[in-house]
Formats: C-alpha cells, structure tokens, sequence
C-alpha cells in the first residue's frame, strides 16, 4: 500500500512539474529535486531558474511565482497543502539574472559580508530558538556567554555573540506574531460557512490569544502569543498555507532588490565607476540586504534551512554531488559511454572527490551554521515525539539529524583541530548503520534467530526497542529529554570555542550598518525592527 501511495504521489507531483515544459523548464534545467527516494521521504523540488520570453530582456515571471502556481493549484484540487497531502515541497531557489556578487573586493563589500554573515548566523540561532522555550533558549545563550568569558574570549566577542542570540530571538518573536496575523487573515477571508473544522478552530484560538496578550504585560503578552503559536503547529494544514504565502511573499522582496541591483550595476559598468563610488556603496549594501532577507524569507518555507552553511554542506556537497557529477560527465561524453555505464567502484570514487571537494570549500562559518541548524532540527524532533509514551520513536526519528550533527561537528574539527568537542566521531558510522538504517527500513527484525520477519506493530515495537538500547549503549541516557540536554551541552562548549574565532566576521561599524539599513525599505519583511 505504502508503495502505491508513493507512486501515485510521484506521478500527480511529476507530472505537474513536466507542464512546466511549456516555459522551457526541464528536470536540471528549470526545476530539480535532490534528496533520497525511500518511502518515507518527502519531495523538495527547487526552482532554479526565472522564465524570460525568447527575445526579451525582462523576466516574464519570476521562481517564487512558480511556488505560488504549485501551492495554489494543489489547494485548490485537494483543498490541502500540498506539503501536508503530499509531503513535498517547492523552494524559489532561482540565482540572480546577473551575477550581481562578482564584485570587486572593496572595504564595503567586506563590510556588507560581514553584515551577511551575521544575517546568515542569526538565521541558524533562529532554527534553534524554534525549537527552545523562552527559558531554554535564555539559559542556553548565557551558557555559552559565560563559557566564552571562562575561555578568555574577549569582551568584544562575547558582546557579538550576545547581540547574536538577541536579534535571532527578536526575529523569532517578530515572525511569530506574522504567522499568527496572516492565519487570522487568510482564514477571514474564507467565507464562516465554508470554512473547515481546523480554520474554525484555529481562528478562534487565535483570536482568544491576541486578546489575552492584549491585556497582560509586554513579556507575558509576549509569552502567550508564542504558547498560541505552539498550539498553532497542531493545525498543521492551516500553519502550513500561512507560511506558504509568507514565504513567496519575503522571496518576491528578495527580488524586488535584486532588480534595484541589477540597475545600479549596470550603472557602474556603464559609466565606469570607482570602487569607492557612492553607487558602488550601495551595490554592496544592496547584495548584502538581499542575501540577508533570502534568509529571512526560508524561515516561512516549510522544512527549509535558514542560512547558507546547511544547504551547502547537506544538499550540494552531500546529496547533490552524485546528481551533478554524473550530469557533468555525460555533458562531457556526448555519444560516448554515460556515467552509469562506468563501474560502480568508479562512480563512487568520482562522487566521493567531488563531495570532498566541496566539504573543503565551506568556511568555518559555514560549517558552524550547518551545526547549529542540525543541532535545531535534532531538538525538534525530539520535542515532536516527547508525546509518545515510549522515547524510541523519537531516538530512531531523529537519527537523520543526529548523524547530520556529527558530520558538522567533524567538519568543524578538521577546519578548526584546537576546538574540543565532546563526540565520539565513531559513533556518526554506529547510528549510521544501525538507528539511521532502521529508519530507512535497510534492516530487518525477526521473531527469533531463524525466524519470519516482523511486520506492523511488532516490528515498529522492534524498531523501538532497538533504538532505545543502542542510544543507552553510546550516549548513557533513556530518555528524550536527557539526550536533548546532553547534546545542547555539546552545542554550548563547540558555540563558545568557535565564536571567538568568528566574531572578526560579523563586525561592521555603525556607518556600515547604517548603509545596510537604509536599502532595507521600509515594506521589507522585517525592516526597521531588524
């Protein structure tokens, strides 16, 4: 049954993306979807290309409206998300039509880097605020504070960092407080009688949480509209389609700037102006900007990474390595013999070159966003599952991220050998083949030593057992909640050592960030309040 929902899911979703023909898009050149195909995987198809007519200059339409066309249609047929009735979803992942970021090195442009860096690394705290309480999240960034002080980081540093955690929890609250008003919003717009039973439901805890927070002080205001936004995480279908509109909305901004850039390029190579010039000032704020919101807009996509250093080092130096290797070299080979004609010993050596390659291009930072980012997802599906009444489905659920965690951790220790972090990096091949191999169904459980393979709900319960003595055996923990607090331990040593390595990157004086905020605008997603 599983396998027929799966092929019925991946002909409806295919064959919509092959309509998509008709404006040139194509599987890799248009569109694409990485990630693995077993039965419980979901679908992630990226737009990687804006539409121009054949003769035109303009963009006819734009990679987010594409996203907005799929969202729509799916709802409109099955009155559902399509990433709840089919688990997939469409990212706006289209480059810029010029290639706005070859730049010349500039003290601006290092400046707007720095700036961007920091947009990036707020965007990684923010995966972890999500899944923190406001208490969590509090104890864990003055953990950190006070490790750095008691490792002689220096008080610009630590200032930094605070100003780090800070903004990611402003953001955080600011962008709560958007989820709640635009599922208000889009579910008045239904007319009451056509409304479902979960809009209904939903709308009226919102409404009676906006009006309790309306009367209690700011902080506890503040509180109630984040337990609202809890609960709203329990109307999956109605979360999901507010943050579907959100986020075509932040990327059209993202755009917006990318046209205002484009212009002003064209301006300096036209007139041949200066480094220093005032328009190439603002060039280098504007890029800045639009990396920052492209960041801001993925906190409304659904499943998506919020910065850079996770999408480079999971779907382009991990998963899209195999996919691009073999493009390549079938490009390369014309009418010759393909890529999946070479031996299998050959195939793996290419893919695995080229994964390395792109691994060793990542920056500290990079990877430091990949880490804190699997360290938030881990977190949150081991919050998703403290409702079970046994912990074994959340340790085999999160296992995903938690081999993820590992590979960022090892990651950082080979670009930074003097950080200590307390992992077994033997253990990431032990949850590989063990817990993670569970979870893909690559294992198999029987009744006994020569028995019949187990099905249901003896396997599932199998599967549970299993994963509950293996975390015990590497970690010393039972339970969800001790695994969670022994690896926000880790992320608490690994963020203090590294932030005194990276602070450099995130400073910019005040007339920098002053000429960063101005192109901000003042109908960006977060504007002034960023």
């Amino acid at each position: 049954v599983m396998k027929r929902l799966w092929a019925y899911r991946q002909k409806v979703v295919f064959d919509y993306m092959k309509g998509l023909k008709k404006f040139g898009f194509e599987k890799k050149n248009g569109w694409d979807a990485v990630g693995s195909t077993n039965l419980e995987s979901d679908i992630d198809i990226s737009i990687n290309k804006h539409y121009i007519k054949e003769g035109e200059q303009t963009i006819s339409k734009y990679d987010f409206e594409f996203v907005k066309d799929f969202n729509d249609h799916f709802f409109k047929t099955y009155n559902a998300q399509p990433g709840i009735m089919f688990d997939t979803n469409l990212y706006a992942s289209a480059k810029p039509i010029r290639s706005l970021q070859d730049q010349p090195d500039t003290p601006t442009k290092k400046a707007m880097n720095n700036m961007t860096q920091a947009g990036q690394d707020i965007g990684a705290l923010m995966k972890q605020r999500r899944y923190m309480s406001w208490e969590e999240y509090d104890e864990y960034m003055e953990s950190v504070l006070k490790q750095m002080k008691k490792d002689g980081a220096d008080a610009q540093a630590i200032e930094i960092t605070r100003k780090q955690f800070e903004e990611a929890d402003g953001l955080y609250q600011v962008a709560t407080q958007k989820m709640l008003e635009n599922a208000q919003n889009l579910i008045k717009g239904v007319e009451e009688s056509k409304r479902t039973a979960e809009q209904q439901k939903a709308i009226k805890m919102i409404e009676e949480s906006v009006a309790n927070a309306a009367k209690a002080s700011p902080v506890e205001g503040q509180k109630i509209l984040l337990k609202a936004i809890n609960e709203l995480t329990h109307f999956q279908d109605v979360t999901m389609w507010a943050n579907n509109e959100m986020y075509t909305a932040a990327v059209k901004e993202v755009r917006d700037i990318e046209v205002k850039a484009d212009g002003i390029a064209k301006e300096i190579e036209e007139k041949k102006l200066g480094p220093d010039s005032p328009q190439a000032k603002e060039l280098a704020s504007l890029l800045a900007r639009a990396r920052d919101l492209g960041a801001d807009a993925v906190f409304f996509a659904n499943e998506a990474y919020h910065s850079e250093g996770p999408f480079k080092h999971i779907v382009e130096a991990t998963q899209g390595a195999e996919s691009d290797v073999e493009a390549d070299f079938d490009k390369q080979a014309g009418e010759g013999p393909k890529f999946k004609s070479l031996p299998e010993s050959k195939r793996k050596e290419m893919v695995a070159a080229e994964q390395k390659k792109r691994r060793d291009a990542l920056s500290l930072h990079q990877c430091l966003q990949s880490f804190n980012e699997q360290l938030g997802d881990f977190l949150k599906d081991l919050e998703h599952y403290q409702q079970e009444e046994f912990p074994g489905m959340g340790f085999y659920r999160s296992s995903k991220y938690l081999v993820r965690l590992f590979d960022a951790a090892s990651l950082l220790k080979a670009k930074a050998p003097s950080v200590q972090i307390d992992l077994d990096m033997e253990q990431a091949k032990n949850i590989n083949s063990g817990i993670l191999a569970a979870r893909k169904g690559a294992l198999e459980f029987t009744d006994g030593p020569n028995g019949k393979p187990l099905e249901g709900q003896a396997l599932q319960a199998e599967i549970e057992a299993y994963a509950t003595e293996e975390i015990r055996k590497m970690f010393g923990v039972s339970t969800l909640k001790d695994l969670g607090a022994k690896f926000k331990k880790v992320g608490t040593a690994v963020n203090a050592q590294l932030r005194k390595m990276v602070a450099d990157e995130m400073k910019a004086s005040k007339e920098e960030e002053k000429a960063y905020f101005k192109n901000a605008g003042k109908d960006t997603t977060w504007g002034a309040k960023k």
